[in-house]
């Protein structure tokens, strides 16, 4: 899988990408109905990008658009609403919690589910459906995903 950009660069971080998962597209071709869900990383990490987009690649039916930093993010949503936000909890202009907030005050993604991703132990469940902790425990994510966005006949 390679990025492609989506929009310009986020301030000095990452520029917008979209991680296209190939092996859930042709679905799309045949018209089974199969249905690949929108992931919103947010995180300034190219290597904790380069892990979440491992990890989902195991499912075949997520679709990852990164934003570097919380102003992309809201810019972002703005755009297109995704079905599952994941937020890392230290971002350059802001932190995820607060970033959460603003999320929840937007009437278009106040109800899609939020994930903070942090290193830290954290007890923060305000907002937030789940919390990931780095290192990262793939079987961890794998089950919160399974939870929060239903596989599909798109990966068997």
């Amino acid at each position: 899988m390679r990025p492609t950009p989506l929009t310009g660069m986020a301030g000095k971080g990452l520029p917008v990408t979209r991680m296209r998962n190939w092996c859930c597209y042709p679905a799309f071709h045949f018209g089974n109905g199969a249905i690949v869900f929108d992931l919103l990383y947010v995180e300034d990490n190219p290597v904790n990008v380069l892990l979440l987009e491992s990890i989902l690649s195991s499912r075949g039916d997520i679709m990852m658009d990164v934003a570097a930093d919380g102003r992309t993010a809201l810019i972002a949503v703005a755009k297109r609403r995704p079905d599952l936000i994941v937020l890392d909890f230290r971002l350059p202009d802001t932190d995820g919690i607060a970033l959460c907030r603003q999320l929840r005050s937007l009437a278009n993604v106040a109800t899609v589910p939020v994930v903070l991703f942090t290193a830290g132990q954290l007890d923060v469940k305000e907002g937030f459906v789940d919390v990931w902790t780095k290192p990262v425990d793939a079987h961890e994510v794998i089950a919160s995903l399974a939870r929060l966005l239903p596989l599909n006949d798109c990966n068997g």
